[in-house]
């Protein structure tokens, strides 16, 4: 709650300290002007009294020294968080001006001590169990609902991530800032942003997002965008490091003056929402050509690669080919010389029978001769021989004198046969006489060859 300047006048006119001091005890008590003179005549009460020593402080009031700082901001760190944020913002002001007030207030070696004892605070007040920013979120955004009947769609996430999601969506992002101990908080929630056309103008033009200043979340944004009164709201634009800040709300307003800044913000910067449009447009076309483009390029590869595949395989198919039938010819080759190396070792064989048949031959009785058997023989190539043999040779003589042929039509193996009777003669019987088979004095025997 913003102090007014009436009270801070009362005050530094009654104590007769500097405006700076009564604004921060003023702060620091939530705007109690009761509270905050207690305060003061607290610690006044228990400082050293240097002030003779020392002298005046330039323009004829005395500083409040060091130790009663100290004390001071101690006091202030244990005040509840709604009040110690404006408290600790105040003096962090107060430290950076270099006004003659705040050399008085807030020397520069307070600063460190108050953020040490800030930075302690900030860590215990989120503990090591704290929930994730959307837990945080999700949780407040019920709370909202069910203790103060908020009807806006508060996102259930981080600010930044409800950020990206209102810049991708061509929104501005709304932010509520929630001081759950400030004494402005529900009559802020009742009568302000539960105003319907509040809640219907954020609802139709914006994303909404609250977060608690007393969740690690909501207190880092609190800091960032350097709010020092609460209830607290922003207006942001973009994401990221491209989020800007539109316009915010510090300490209670109306429905009305909350209607006439956020359209005022909108407005002004609605140019922004074109832009980002028209950027995110860009940059959407370059996604889907650069899609395009690695489409047809992973195509036109895949075209490649199949070509190559079907070319190795044609030129597999076709060496398996050649080679399939280079071993065909060497097989055939092979299969042929050993053929013909058969043939020549038959042939060779035949001619070799044949001398030695014709050797070992006995020569042909005359026909005038007693005891003679004339036998015809047909060859399976129609061929007839005729010879004259004795009746007391064996049928073996009669193989000896096929065998001396010199005819191709007789084979390595065959038997001899007579028509009728028909009998074929083996080998058990090449040691008869002619006489004994009874192909004397003359018969006809057929050659027939054996597989």
């Amino acid at each position: 709650m913003e102090t007014d300047q009436e009270t801070v006048d009362r005050f530094t006119g009654l104590l007769q300290c500097p405006e700076e001091v009564a604004r921060f005890c003023l702060d620091a008590s939530g705007g109690n002007f009761d509270a905050a003179i207690s305060m003061y005549y607290d610690q006044v009460t228990s400082r050293p009294q240097q002030g003779a020593a020392h002298g005046p402080a330039p323009g004829g009031t005395m500083g409040p020294p060091v130790p009663l700082l100290l004390r001071l901001v101690g006091a202030a760190l244990q005040l509840p968080f709604a009040a110690l944020s404006t408290v600790l913002h105040a003096a962090f002001v107060i430290a950076r001006t270099g006004s003659r007030g705040a050399a008085a207030v807030l020397p520069p070696r307070l600063v460190h001590a108050v953020s040490t004892r800030a930075s302690a605070l900030s860590t215990r007040l989120s503990g090591p169990g704290e929930a994730t920013p959307a837990a945080a979120a999700a949780r407040l955004a019920r709370e909202l609902q069910t203790a103060f009947g908020s009807a806006i769609d508060w996102q259930a996430c981080g600010w930044q991530e409800a950020a990206g999601l209102a810049a991708a969506e061509g929104r501005f992002l709304f932010v509520y800032l929630h001081a759950p101990r400030h004494q402005d908080t529900p009559r802020f929630l009742s009568d302000t942003l539960g105003d319907p056309s509040v809640t219907t103008y954020i609802s139709q033009h914006f994303l909404a997002w609250a977060g608690s200043v007393q969740a690690r979340e909501g207190h880092a944004l609190a800091h960032s965008l350097g709010a020092a009164r609460f209830p607290c709201t922003a207006l942001l634009a973009g994401s990221g490091a491209r989020t800007q800040l539109l316009a915010c709300t510090e300490g209670f307003c109306s429905a009305d003056e909350l209607m006439t800044t956020l359209q005022a913000a909108r407005d002004r910067s609605e140019h922004m929402l074109w832009r980002e449009r028209a950027l995110r447009q860009e940059r959407d076309l370059s996604r889907r050509l650069r899609e395009e483009q690695d489409a047809e390029f992973n195509s036109s590869l895949e075209a490649d690669r199949k070509r190559q595949a079907d070319a190795e395989a044609a030129a597999a198919r076709q060496a398996a080919e050649e080679q399939r039938k280079g071993e065909e010819a060497l097989a055939a080759r092979r299969a042929e010389s050993e053929a013909a190396a058969a043939r020549a070792a038959a042939e060779e064989e035949l001619r070799s029978r044949r001398e030695a048949k014709c050797a070992a031959l006995p020569t042909e009785p005359e026909s005038s001769a007693p005891h003679v058997a004339t036998l015809r023989i047909r060859l399976p190539d129609g061929g007839m021989h005729q010879r004259r043999f004795r009746e007391s040779d064996d049928l073996q003589v009669v193989y000896d004198f096929v065998d001396s042929l010199d005819s191709e039509a007789v084979p390595l193996r065959y038997t001899l046969a007579t028509t009728f009777p028909r009998r074929e003669f083996g080998s058990s019987d090449l040691s008869q006489t002619l006489h004994e088979l009874g192909l004397t004095p003359q018969a006809a025997l057929l050659l027939q060859p054996l597989l």
